[in-house]
């Protein structure tokens, strides 16, 4: 039979392979819920993707209301971002049309009431009218695209997704202070459409279009 001293030394031992295991399973465990709730939040931000470029396809590229429509398509992911009009977690990049698509192609507004984006001129407005009609073998000189191609909207979407997960938000190493960023992981998606209004480059959207 082994000796009390011998008990007490193996479960002693027993505790501090407990007290090193513990913490480890539970970082592990943390982990994977962490993962997993970034997997749907990429999932669910592909689709508010689309559905921002279908409004903004639809508005003559409205950043405001397309960042509206990301807020509201995440709101079953963030749990923790409650608030629809908080829209700091949203960021768009309008990839195209881009400022040399609206230098090939762009014209006078339509509107009377829309201003072109300030000292840009005003060539502004992308035409959207009897796009089968017109010749698809004229390219623009800076942007090398026809004027179908022209009124494609690719965009995209930046996303400060926090999953709540203790332990789990995002480590930045590139020299940024974490009091500088918003908390949590950026996911990022993409997404292409064609335009159904006028694309119109102005002071509303042109911190978002290079």
């Amino acid at each position: 039979m082994r000796s009390l001293k011998q008990r007490i030394r193996i479960k002693g031992v027993a505790v501090t392979e407990t007290l090193i295991v513990i913490p480890v399973m539970l970082m592990l465990g943390m982990g994977i819920v962490h993962l997993g709730l970034i997997y749907q939040a990429k999932s669910n931000l592909e689709y508010a993707a689309l559905m921002a470029a279908r409004v903004g396809a639809s508005s003559s590229i409205d950043i405001t209301e397309m960042r509206r429509e990301v807020k509201r398509r995440m709101k079953a992911s963030d749990i923790g971002s409650t608030d629809l009009s908080d829209l700091a977690s949203v960021q768009i990049e309008v990839l195209s049309p881009d400022r040399t698509v609206f230098d090939d192609w762009g014209g006078p507004p339509t509107d009377p009431s829309v201003s072109c984006a300030g000292g840009y001129g005003g060539g502004c407005e992308i035409p959207n009218d009897n796009l089968i009609s017109r010749p698809s073998n004229q390219l623009g000189g800076s942007s090398g695209l026809n004027i179908q191609d022209a009124n494609l909207l690719r965009i995209r979407v930046t996303y400060t997704y926090d999953t709540l997960v203790p332990f789990m938000q995002a480590f930045y190493l590139d020299g940024r202070n974490e009091e500088d960023v918003p908390s949590g992981v950026e996911l990022v998606a993409y997404s292409t459409v064609r335009m159904q209004s006028p694309a119109r480059l102005t002071d509303a959207n042109s911190c978002c279009i290079n």
